[in-house]
């Protein structure tokens, strides 16, 4: 199965040459007012011009509909009706998304105001089709809690359904952005078990993912994820390790090579330090 989607024609800004891809990022919400003004803001004011703004609502009753209303001129595409929960929210998004890259961001997370034009760079220069940057932790009020890392995310790693919280770590959502190919490369068993997914859908599809391409790390913060009492992530850990472990078999050695992929990730620091100081360097005796 594939989406049957209309894409956009890319938008010029310069010269002819200067092709700027359209990027669909979506936001599904159920009675998430409290943080939905920050998450809307930090889309629309991307500092990245060509973006497409969709929010899936599903049936809200705590005021949520009347924020979304206050920003519909900004938003591309919004909808507010019942639905089988966030990833059946994410498939209607991903439906009527017509950009080369597609990201979510949840009610209650929210973008750095470079993240989307970091991504295209980034994308540009290395012809990434898979990007994640630095995941970064914030408190209720917009304070940093924490900075994770990601220097290396290897493919078979993520086939297996290593990367939760009992394996080798997260695979932040907010962080993450694809292009539209991978769900068009998705089979029909592989998207209905993503929309029956209360919690672990985003571990799934980057397992999917997994199978076609490798995921590209970018040293930067480019999402914030918000942990709260209210956040479904941090309320039902249990539950959505409940669902890695229906989707995968847990193995144990998987735990025994984190301080492998840390050291890894450090000497990938090293080595990007080196490349970085030679760069400058040149530059000084050019100068």
């Amino acid at each position: 199965m594939t989406f049957s989607r209309e894409k956009s024609s890319p938008s010029q800004d310069g010269p002819a040459t200067a092709r700027r891809p359209l990027v669909s990022i979506i936001t599904p919400v159920l009675n998430g007012r409290t943080y939905l003004d920050v998450a809307i803001n930090s889309v629309i004011n991307q500092t990245y011009q060509n973006v497409e703004y969709i929010v899936i609502d599903g049936g809200s009753t705590d005021g949520t509909v009347d924020i979304i209303r206050k920003y519909e001129d900004r938003i591309s595409y919004w909808i507010s009706e019942p639905d089988g929960g966030l990833y059946d929210a994410l498939l209607k998004g991903f439906a009527v998304a017509k950009g080369d890259w597609i990201h979510w961001v949840n009610s209650d997370d929210f973008l750095m105001p470079w993240t989307v034009q970091a991504v295209i760079d980034h994308a540009s220069i290395t012809k990434s089709k898979w990007i994640t940057g630095t995941p970064a932790w914030f408190d209720a009020g917009g304070n940093m809690l924490m900075m994770g890392w990601n220097k290396w995310a290897p493919k078979w790693l993520i086939r297996i359904g290593a990367y939760h919280n009992r394996g080798v770590g997260f695979l932040q959502q907010e962080s993450i952005f694809f292009s539209s190919d991978l769900v068009e490369l998705m089979t029909e068993s592989e998207i209905e078990q993503f929309r029956s997914l209360k919690l672990a859908g985003d571990y799934w599809l980057w397992r999917c993912f997994a199978k076609h391409i490798s995921l590209k790390c970018m040293p930067l913060v480019i999402g914030g994820f918000r942990v709260t009492d209210n956040n479904m992530s941090v309320r039902l850990a249990k539950h959505y390790e409940r669902e890695v472990e229906r989707l995968n078999p847990p193995r144990k050695w998987i735990r025994m090579i984190r301080p492998i992929l840390f050291g890894v990730g450090v000497l990938l620091d090293i080595k990007e330090k080196i490349a970085l100081w030679k760069i400058n360097k040149s530059k000084i005796r050019k100068f």
